[in-house]
């Protein structure tokens, strides 16, 4: 069975279950944009069906992003994250979650849990914070410069549902981005769609930005711009992500085995690239 890391995936457990994913108008309303319907373990909300399900679907690892806003998307906390990494050892890996509005004790905490908790990078939400901010604010540096610090990624949300506008997942901030920080590894979440051509053509400017569409990729308009980006202007830059629940994990697994790329391409996809971002060794990666 092909091995698989699924960089964004929200399980059912602490404050995930007090956000607006969670909430069934949540997930049913990104379901239903994708045309498809809930996991049994999201009807569920069961973490044991969800086990169950990325087993199946070859999931070995998750990769949770931390989350800081002010927004309809909620707080998931560090310490939280921490905590399901604990009780499950080698399933979950922690990106910190992020806010520059609290200051400079917000750079020291992700710091704490990159260096104490094992976290492999920062998550960023810019249009979901108190004030709407695109991906290239010098609000965000100092975080941007821990990530280099420590050789970890920045995850970046960018998609069309945050923010003031869809404006905020424009995929130009990005190139703007990736510009003032030639070293950051900048992983897209959602890939700015619909933006998915323009942000292959900052990729293909731009070797430090990595693309991850997750639900925004098979089935939807953009799907053959990403697709094609996955052997040419994205080559071992693109990464896998389900963003389960709004996915569901079998759904999301099979839609990438389908695709029209060769065995070595979808490997790097769905395993090899996301390895490296989280510098996982042998003895990590079981």
């Amino acid at each position: 069975m092909t091995r698989v890391i699924d960089f964004r995936l929200r399980p059912p457990l602490h404050t995930y279950l007090q956000t607006a994913i969670w909430e069934k108008s949540g997930y049913t309303k990104f379901n239903r944009l994708q045309g498809v319907e809930p996991a049994p373990s999201v009807l569920a909300c069961s973490p044991d069906l969800m086990f169950e399900e990325m087993q199946a679907a070859g999931i070995e690892i998750g990769v949770m992003n931390g989350r800081q806003c002010n927004d309809f998307r909620g707080e998931v906390t560090n310490a939280d994250l921490a905590r399901i990494c604990g009780d499950f050892p080698g399933r979950f890996y922690a990106l910190a979650g992020a806010n520059p509005f609290r200051g400079k004790s917000n750079v020291r905490e992700a710091e704490t849990f990159i260096r104490e908790y094992g976290f492999k990078g920062i998550a960023f939400d810019p249009g979901g914070y108190d004030e709407p901010m695109f991906c290239d604010d010098p609000r965000l540096f100092d975080h941007y410069e821990l990530c280099l610090k420590h050789d970890y990624p920045a995850v970046l949300t960018l998609g069309p549902m945050g923010g003031g506008g869809v404006h905020f997942g424009n995929a130009l901030q990005v190139d703007r981005l990736a510009a003032r920080f030639p070293e950051l590894k900048i992983v897209v979440s959602h890939a700015c769609w619909p933006y998915a051509i323009e942000l292959c053509g900052v990729a293909a400017r731009r070797p430090n930005v990595y693309l991850m569409p997750d639900m925004y990729h098979v089935g939807l308009p953009g799907e053959e711009h990403y697709t094609k980006a996955i052997e040419t202007v994205a080559k071992n830059r693109f990464v896998f992500a389900s963003a389960y629940p709004s996915r569901p994990l079998g759904l999301a697994v099979e839609g990438y085995k389908a695709l029209p790329i060769s065995p070595e391409s979808l490997n790097d996809v769905l395993w090899n690239t996301a390895a490296r971002l989280l510098k996982l060794e042998d003895g990590d990666e079981r």
